[in-house]
């Protein structure tokens, strides 16, 4: 399946690029360009602004966030990127002492820092090598001890688009009441996520890669029987329920707090991004994640086909449970390679010494036609190191 090309209409693609990095950086739609000049009309003039910017802009983001990944509006958090909802993970869940996290060797550090970060209150991550080529959920059954106390893993992994099976870990973590946290920066807007049956306890996510928002966007998901046991690691006015209070009298001297998402939410939303993103998100709920998923698949296929008959070799995994809408390879001096494709105005991502190619659902067959045809050219080329290019 394809997505029609009237997609790519909704871009301002740059007509001579083949841009196949949305792992790194997603482009701003036009609708999203529309929405943020509206917002910044209104900001450029402040009287013009009112309740709109301040509170049913963030909700609108709520209501979208919730409807990507199947929870309630009420289990959405607006934060600043996926590292964000991952830090309330590692800060707000009932932890003691003692608790061991999970965590899989070579994970992205925006999940692993966080937890990291918490062994200065006694919690002990414990480092998890897969015990083949790719992790399996045995490797996290092994090490698994009566002092697990929560599972935390990328849903893609971000360097060779390895997608684990959620459902498998979460009841692994359901049998042993363990916490399961899972970051979806590499899966959110291009994988169907269903949070509640995949057994997700904390999902978090950027809105600057797959989602078509800004850096400095993103949610937490946090099913509602947890985020009654967490306690905000910071507060602020916008997560007490008199914060509406002051724009009348000043706030009681109180910290109620509200019941749902917005409790964890420290201060004003930067309500420009957010208008922004929100008219990104509805474009990507217009398509459907299950047709970006198909469409990038498809995108994806003739390149795994041609490397496997290929001088280069193919780092992501074969297995089509374990695909995702990242591709990566690998060759000699992959980042003069790298270079020599931004040459050709082709603009895949480099990470860990490899290609890594991720689509979205504006590209077409003919940029991967474009690729393919570039790397077939190049392997003839005989490459030297480029001091410059390996130091990418």
């Amino acid at each position: 399946m394809t997505l029609p090309l009237e997609i790519r209409q909704e871009f301002d693609l740059h007509p001579e690029a083949v841009y196949l990095n949305a792992a790194s950086e997603g482009p701003l739609p036009r609708r999203a360009r529309e929405a943020l000049l509206r917002v910044l009309e209104r900001k450029t003039h402040p009287f013009r602004l009112g309740g709109e910017e301040y509170f049913q802009i963030p909700q609108r983001t709520r209501e979208l966030c919730a409807q990507l990944v199947g929870c309630l509006p009420e289990e959405i958090v607006v934060t600043a990127g996926a590292g964000a909802g991952i830090n309330l993970a590692a800060a707000g869940l009932p932890l003691q002492s003692g608790d061991e996290v999970l965590l899989l060797k070579g994970d992205f550090p925006a999940l692993v820092n966080p937890f990291l970060h918490a062994r200065n209150r006694g919690i002990v991550p414990v480092e998890v090598t897969p015990a083949g080529k790719f992790p399996s959920p045995d490797d996290f059954r092994r090490a698994m001890t009566p002092r697990t106390r929560v599972l935390a893993v990328s849903h893609v992994m971000q360097s060779n688009g390895f997608r684990h099976d959620l459902a498998a870990l979460a009841g692994m973590c359901r049998e042993r009441e363990i916490f399961f946290v899972v970051d979806a920066a590499q899966s959110a807007g291009v994988v169907p996520i269903r949070m509640k049956e995949a057994g997700i306890d904390v999902l978090a996510a950027p809105g600057h890669k797959w989602l078509l928002g800004f850096p400095g966007t993103g949610f937490a998901a946090i099913r509602r029987d947890v985020m009654e046991r967490m306690v905000p690691p910071a507060v602020g006015w916008m997560g007490c329920m008199s914060n509406a209070a002051q724009f009348i009298s000043l706030p009681a001297f109180d910290l109620a707090l509200f019941t749902g998402g917005k409790k964890f939410e420290v201060g004003t939303t930067p309500y420009p991004q957010l208008a922004a993103w929100n008219a990104g998100l509805e474009l990507i709920l217009e398509t459907t994640v299950e047709a970006i998923e198909a469409h990038v698949s498809a995108l994806l296929q003739p390149l795994g086909e041609y490397l496997q008959r290929s001088p280069y070799k193919m780092i992501s995994s074969p297995e089509p449970a374990h695909r995702s809408g990242i591709l990566s390879f690998t060759g000699k001096f992959a980042a003069k390679l790298y270079l020599l494709l931004n040459e050709r105005k082709i603009f895949p991502g480099l990470r860990s010494g490899w290609l890594r190619v991720s689509p979205h659902f504006y590209n077409t067959t003919r940029d991967m036609d474009q690729l393919i045809g570039a790397l077939r050219e190049l392997e003839s080329v005989k490459l030297e190191a480029d001091r410059k290019g390996e130091n990418l």
